[in-house]
């Protein structure tokens, strides 16, 4: 059985996206979505993300692993890469949010490169505030990853696709 590792984006509104692309999911398989911590917190902790990683790290174990991820959680995805790369069948990252990330953090979407293009679904919003579908051809070409960059008509960071999710799972 499949396993699907679901990211949402960092604010605790994103519970919702959460919740609908991973009912959207349960017929490919065992779905682990994974709410953030800090939802819980009246703050947010420093090193969120490491925590998060850890706990993430904890629940894909050694087996292969399918990541959809929307916002920060492509960004965490993109770091699970770097040590669980062989791991991960597929790869769906929706909205990279490029304007809320340092520029110098960019580069850890390299480790994309440890998947074929055709293992890798990137859904961006043409005019997405987070960061357009044009800023993420730029940072693939900067990177020099041969993945391609699935434009969706929108100018907001929402990303309710499951149709497109499943159809390329289903693959």
């Amino acid at each position: 059985m499949t396993r699907i590792l679901v990211l949402p984006g960092f604010s605790a509104h994103n519970q919702v996206w959460l919740e609908k692309i991973s009912v959207g999911l349960e017929s490919l398989g065992e779905v682990i979505a994974i709410p953030w911590q800090h939802w819980q917190a009246d703050q947010t902790p420093a090193d969120w993300q490491e925590t998060e990683l850890k706990r993430i790290e904890a629940r894909i174990g050694n087996k292969p692993i399918v990541i959809v991820a929307k916002s920060i959680g492509t960004f965490l995805a993109a770091r699970l890469l770097g040590n669980f790369g062989d791991q991960v069948e597929k790869l769906v990252l929706c909205g990279l949010p490029l304007n809320d990330i340092d520029s110098e953090q960019h580069p850890v979407y390299r480790h994309l490169e440890k998947l074929s293009p055709n293992k890798v679904l990137v859904l961006q919003n043409n005019h997405d505030p987070h960061g357009s579908d044009g800023q993420v051809r730029k940072l693939f070409q900067k990177l020099n990853l041969k993945h391609q960059v699935t434009t969706c008509e929108g100018d907001t960071h929402e990303y309710i696709y499951p149709h497109h999710i499943v159809s390329f799972l289903e693959k």
